[in-house]
């Protein structure tokens, strides 16, 4: 069945290429190269968007954990801000060339960076408790499973590395030609899906080392991938300046999407599902906010 992308509203509030995008329940967050951090909300029907923060640097990643919001970028620090009072409450120098990956469970939050660690910060106090060296190669995305018992850490030379979460000891590690720069767990499939600095897409098994499939998707960098549950589609957005909807049961492209609203993409560098619709962000410095539709 045909499927596209509809532009419901757009939002050109930065004044640089966008980097990230995060959610709660209740808000979007976006952030890039002009050190503004976005916040969005729906109210009686309409989106609306306010200035939620002015950061130091760059920003690269953002996270949300309960009312805490955790960004990251060029400069390499961790800045925490309270989402209820607005107000940030730390700001902490812990990753010499940027970090480029945040998560948390009920313990941590974790950060990575362009340094090859990986941080574990005790939730509580925000102390480092422990430093994963992983070698010298940029960190760019770390995944849970299903229940979190399992988090792959994803670089820039190719390295997928599965960490057990209880002593945070390295189950396995596999590489890939080329780097890594996006993926997600899909948890009906029990299996890992990965984006290539080359444009692929590779699906590993869990607790598997050999990739089950490998295509050729994109002609550059893939820099975001979702999942859509309910529709049971994957989107990718990519440098090669395009979004492309596949079936998430056989990696069949079902749509190629070049332009939104009549406008050529450009370099598409974060996507998340927000409210219902598919949040897009990239280096036209705009936010998209799109609903995805079956046509007869």
């Amino acid at each position: 069945m045909p499927i596209n992308l509809e532009v419901i509203d757009t939002f050109d509030f930065h004044l640089a290429p966008v980097y990230a995008l995060a959610e709660d329940e209740v808000h979007l967050y976006s952030a890039g190269g002009d050190r503004k951090i976005i916040r969005y909300q729906k109210q009686d029907g309409l989106f609306i968007a306010e200035l939620f923060a002015e950061t130091t640097e760059s920003t690269f990643v953002l996270h949300v954990s309960e009312h805490l919001l955790y960004s990251g970028g060029i400069d390499g620090n961790l800045n925490v801000f309270d989402t209820q009072q607005r107000l940030i409450l730390n700001r902490f120098q812990c990753h010499a060339l940027g970090i480029y990956a945040i998560e948390s469970n009920d313990e941590f939050v974790i950060t990575g960076g362009g340094d090859g660690k990986i941080h574990l910060w005790d939730k509580k106090n925000l102390g480092i408790v422990r430093t994963i060296w992983t070698g010298s190669s940029k960190i760019r995305k770390f995944i849970w499973d299903v229940n979190k018992t399992e988090m792959a850490s994803i670089d820039n030379e190719g390295n997928f590395r599965i960490f057990e979460t209880k002593w945070w000891n390295e189950i396995y590690t596999t590489k890939h030609v080329t780097g890594w720069t996006s993926g997600f767990y899909h948890p009906p499939k029990k299996v890992w899906v990965l984006g290539s600095k080359s444009g692929e897409i590779v699906v590993y098994q869990q607790n598997n080392t050999k990739p089950l499939l490998n295509i050729q998707a994109h002609l550059n960098a893939i820099y975001c991938l979702v999942w859509e549950k309910e529709k049971q589609i994957l989107v990718s957005g990519s440098l090669d300046k395009s979004i492309k909807i596949w079936d998430d049961q056989t990696l069949d492209l079902l749509n190629r999407e070049d332009k939104l609203k009549g406008v050529a993409l450009r370099s598409v560098n974060a996507m998340i599902n927000w409210n219902g619709h598919l949040a897009i962000a990239g280096d036209d410095k705009k936010i998209h906010l799109t609903k995805i539709c079956f046509f007869k």
